[in-house]
């Protein structure tokens, strides 16, 4: 018993010293990173600061709160709860690799997606911003454009227009 259980931990050991010598000769170490998880944000845009660099600058964003009150089941909890409580007022730090889009709904139907520009953040725009926690950079900036009771269809060749024949 005692012999297998040796043979069976020699096995182990140069089986792995031989995988670990294998692949220091013939590859390269990867280095793996964590994705940068994203924190979103939903609220209407209240100024927009640029920046002395184009593309650049901050955009402050009013909170829509999403959060349910949650019922406490007895009087003595009720009187304990807190609210958490949130910044009615959020500043985003843009960069020239935030990406923007423009999302066009209409009866509560998403109809179009299109590329947009940091110009397109106004004052007032409901935006959606996906950015990181520890320095608040954004990553992604939707703009919602809401049409009401209107079909939006879109136009991809310009219309030609048929000239009027001359009479001889």
């Amino acid at each position: 018993m005692r012999l297998a259980r040796m043979a069976l931990t020699l096995a182990v050991f140069f089986g792995m010293t031989s995988l670990a010598s294998a692949a220091v000769a013939g590859t390269k170490t990867v280095i793996i990173t964590k994705p940068l998880y994203h924190h979103h944000l939903h609220g209407v845009a209240v100024a927009v600061v640029p920046g002395a660099v184009k593309n650049h600058g901050d955009i402050q964003v009013k909170v829509h709160h999403h959060h349910h009150v949650k019922k406490a089941k007895t009087a003595a909890a009720t009187a304990v709860a807190k609210k958490k409580k949130h910044p009615a007022v959020v500043t985003l730090h843009v960069t020239s690799k935030t990406k923007y889009e423009k999302v066009i709904h209409s009866q509560g139907v998403v109809v179009q997606r299109l590329a947009a520009t940091p110009n397109d953040v106004v004052k007032g725009s409901h935006v959606h911003v996906a950015f990181t926690h520890h320095n608040h950079h954004a990553r992604r900036v939707h703009i919602h454009l809401h049409v009401q009771k209107a079909k939006v269809t879109v136009v991809k060749k310009k219309p030609v227009v048929a000239k009027p024949k001359k009479k001889k």
